[in-house]
This record gives C-alpha cells, sequence and structure tokens, in this order.
C-alpha cells in the first residue's frame, strides 16, 4: 500500500549506488530517528525490536539485503532505503523509534513502491525475519521465488517454499481486502486492485497460487474473501457513466478500476478454464 512519501528512483540509480548504501548507511542516534507515533499507520510489514543500536539493525538490513541480491540506495535525511530486487521489484526500507514510557524500540518498516506483490512480500518475510532474529544459515534463500514459466509450466519448488507461498498469498489478500474496503486513499485502492490482478494472473505468479486465491475469493468463504469478490463484481458493473460523478477525477479512477477488475476476472476465469473441476465445484456450491 504504497503512499507516495518518497520520490521516484530509476532502476539504473538503485543499481548503480548500491554498493554505496552499505557504506553511508550509519545510524548511529536512536533520537535522529524519526518518532513512529507522528507516522500515518504503518505498513502491515512492519517488525518493532529492542535491545539493537540502530547501527545493528541498519548492518542487519544491509546484510539481508546482499544474501537476496537486492541493490539499493539510501535517503539519509529520512533514514530509508530503496531496495530493488532482480526482478525490479521495488520497495523502502524504514527506521522509526518508538517511546513508550522507559521502553524503547526500533520500528523497520517496508513498503512496497512497484513490482510483483508476492515477492515483495516474500522477501520483506525474510529481511524482518532476520533483522528480528539475526541471520539462520539454513537455505539462506529458499524463501525467495520468482515465478518462471515455459508454456504454463512452473518450475519446481519443494513443499516448504510453496507452503510458504500460500502464506504469503493469505497475507496479501488480506492487505488487497484493508485497501480496497477500509482506506479511502483512491491510489491505495487502485494498487490494491492492481496487485490482485497481478495475484490472479498464472503466467506472473506460480499458477497454483493464482488458482488458490481465484478460488478463496469465489467462494467468498470468509469476510476478507467475501469484501475481495464484492469489490471486484462492484467495479466490473459499475456503469462509469459521468452523470455518477462529481467530478473527473472520480470518472477516471471508477474507469482504471472498472479494466483492473475486468482483468481481475478474466484472470480469475482463465486460471479455472485450465482447472475445470474446481470452477465446477465452486459453481455447484453456488447453485
Amino acid at each position: 500500500m504504497p503512499k507516495n512519501r518518497n520520490t521516484a528512483q530509476s532502476h539504473s540509480n538503485v543499481s548503480q549506488k548500491s554498493d554505496m548504501a552499505t557504506s553511508i548507511w550509519n545510524v548511529k542516534e536512536f533520537n535522529s530517528l524519526r518518532d513512529v507515533a507522528t507516522i500515518v499507520p504503518l505498513e502491515k510489514t512492519h517488525i518493532s525490536v529492542s535491545g539493537l543500536l540502530p547501527n545493528e539493525v541498519a548492518n542487519r538490513i544491509l546484510d539481508s539485503l546482499r544474501r537476496l541480491s537486492i541493490s539499493s540506495i539510501f535517503r539519509r535525511s529520512k533514514a530509508t532505503l530503496l531496495a530493488e530486487s532482480l526482478d525490479r521489484t521495488q520497495f523502502y526500507i524504514r527506521l522509526f523509534k518508538k517511546i513508550d514510557g522507559a521502553n524503547r524500540a526500533i520500528v523497520v518498516e517496508l513498503q512496497r513502491k512497484n513490482g510483483c506483490s508476492l515477492t515483495f512480500v516474500s522477501m520483506a518475510r525474510t529481511i524482518l525475519r532476520e533483522v528480528k532474529h539475526g541471520y539462520i544459515d539454513e537455505e539462506s534463500t529458499s524463501n525467495m521465488y520468482v515465478a518462471t514459466h515455459d508454456k504454463n509450466i512452473i518450475t519446481a519448488t519443494d513443499d516448504r517454499t510453496h507452503k510458504e507461498m500460500e502464506e504469503d498469498m493469505t497475507f496479501e489478500l488480506e492487505l488487497v481486502a484493508d485497501n480496497l474496503v477500509e482506506n479511502c486513499f483512491i491510489d491505495a485502492k487502485l494498487i490494491a486492485m492492481g496487485s490482485l490482478r497481478a495475484l490472479l494472473d498464472g503466467w506472473s505468479t506460480d499458477s497454483r497460487i493464482s488458482l488458490a486465491a481465484a478460488n478463496n475469493i469465489l467462494r467468498g468463504d470468509d469476510d476478507t474473501h467475501e469484501a475481495i469478490k464484492r469489490s471486484i463484481f462492484q467495479y466490473v458493473c459499475h456503469p462509469c457513466h459521468e452523470k455518477y460523478f462529481h467530478n473527473e477525477l472520480e470518472e477516471r479512477h471508477c474507469l482504471v478500476m472498472h479494466n483492473l477488475a475486468l482483468a481481475a476476472l478474466a484472470n480469475m476465469l482463465q486460471i479455472f478454464s485450465e482447472s475445470r473441476n474446481e470452477l465446477q465445484v465452486i459453481v455447484k456450491s453456488d447453485e
């Protein structure tokens, strides 16, 4: 749910200056960090860390980025990194201070800027876990996945990785539902519907995960999935006529959401067309 708190940086800048971040991200003073209490609601991809100095937290982040082959550049003024993975998924990493009476903690927030939402969730989980608990020397990059396809044949992944991908899918659907229903910012809704479209695309996401997500949404068997299904149908069915809007911005927003919702629905139908048994079960349950 990017909030446009930073200006855009190009991929080339990230790649060219990645080594610079390692040497200059030197956050020595706790009090130099921005107070988390003054920040708009944080992303769900954040943690609080106690007992570590700011520089130790920064070093853990940089070490994790190096292990995952993620480049980054540093914004000194706001203790922020802009990171970019090999598949060009970009995200911000920010440090804040949290003071609760005598208790002091450092808050680490990761916020996706653009790129694959599932790849981001997977990277965020790995980075935050290593910040919280330190690096554990076992399959250091097994949690990273970027779906690759050849005539709709997905590269093999082990059971553990697939289970983690399903967990990431569940988390991503919760983020999408929050932004579509609870968030009042139109850009957040656009990003959420765009992420949903990508998640349901069996060519850009592991087709098994796309099928599971589509199955959950169409069944609407819990509040999260039902909210997403309602939003898709709401924007698909909206007439998008000028008489329904107060201004041009509202009309433009609705048109884009309408197109994204249509694409999400088309992706679901496409993924179900390749697994007819699943679609038959859903149709019968709706009857």
